[in-house]
């Protein structure tokens, strides 16, 4: 890609941010949910709905797995991101069967 070329997929957190608000205008009115799996994409998404809906109407849905190494810091990392910026988090522990 040529210098100074911006990236096709990149997306403004604002349109992010709109793209929510837009949906959020048919949902009803009380808490919502957002999973989160800690990545950027679901972080990204969880900013946009607190922004679009405030701190206290979203709730942040993190479910371990406990596939891979780590994993329960990663539930914690989702928690503490949420309470600093005033919402709440709710991190769920599954044990999944393993094959073999």
């Amino acid at each position: 890609m040529a210098r100074g070329t911006r990236h096709p997929i990149r997306v403004a957190p604002d349109l992010v941010e709109l793209a929510v608000r837009t949906w959020l205008t048919a949902a009803p009115a009380g808490p919502i949910g957002v999973a989160c799996s800690g990545g950027i994409d679901s972080m990204a998404l969880a900013a946009a709905t607190i922004a679009a809906r405030g701190r206290r109407e979203v709730v942040l849905v993190h479910v371990d797995h406990g596939l891979v190494p780590g994993s329960a810091a990663i539930g914690q990392g989702v928690a503490a991101w949420a309470e600093a910026r005033g919402a709440r988090a709710l991190v769920v522990e599954v044990r999944v069967a393993r094959r073999g």
